[in-house]
């Protein structure tokens, strides 16, 4: 990933062939995560950890159900939901992520993080189409960066869609510049 103001980079890259923009997406952060408001969920949903691995872990969402979430909310998620399960099984273990389930268990948005030392990554924020525009988003993002401070970290970094940079927005995030992401042949 290079940042926009990196012109020499993104040219050097631009100009190699084998390389390609995957996309450009707005790089965010939180300085201060114990000053974010927390919003909640709807009524009719929870906020539950998503089961990794093969251990139970009571009310866990199973991951290929968190994977499915991830599929119908973002278009460039490409695969089955067995394939963005072994993405997300590949992430290391100090990855958290969550779901938001219905009554009868059903997930509709997910949200993650990743903490190192005083900063956490949030990603994986996702919230199908038809559950949109109640909040799900911003709560997800808020719980996650609650989980987050909980295991220390105190700034957040994340990336933003043209969707998504509102709801960080209003949790307090800073745009400090655009990202593209190149990926190569192998």
């Amino acid at each position: 990933m290079v940042f926009e103001q990196a012109s020499r980079c993104n040219e050097f890259l631009r100009d190699r062939p084998g390389w390609r923009a995957d996309w450009t997406q707005m790089a965010m952060v939180l300085r201060d995560i114990q000053a974010v408001n927390g919003a909640t969920l709807p009524d009719g949903l929870d906020f539950r950890p998503v089961n990794r691995d093969t251990s139970t872990v009571p009310d866990a969402v199973p991951m290929k159900d968190a994977a499915a979430v991830g599929i119908a909310s973002d278009r460039s998620i490409t695969g089955s939901a067995d394939d963005v399960a072994k993405w997300i099984s590949g992430l290391p273990s100090s990855v958290r992520l969550f779901a938001a389930i219905d009554e009868s268990g059903v997930a509709h948005a997910t949200s993650a993080c990743h903490v190192f030392g005083d900063y956490t990554q949030i990603f994986f924020v996702n919230t199908e189409p038809a559950w949109r525009r109640g909040g799900i988003g911003q709560a997800m993002t808020s719980e996650a960066l609650r989980a987050a401070a909980s295991l220390g970290a105190r700034r957040a970094l994340l990336h933003a869609t043209d969707d998504g940079a509102s709801v960080y927005t209003r949790l307090g995030c800073e745009d400090v510049g655009l990202l593209t992401r190149y990926s190569g042949a192998d």
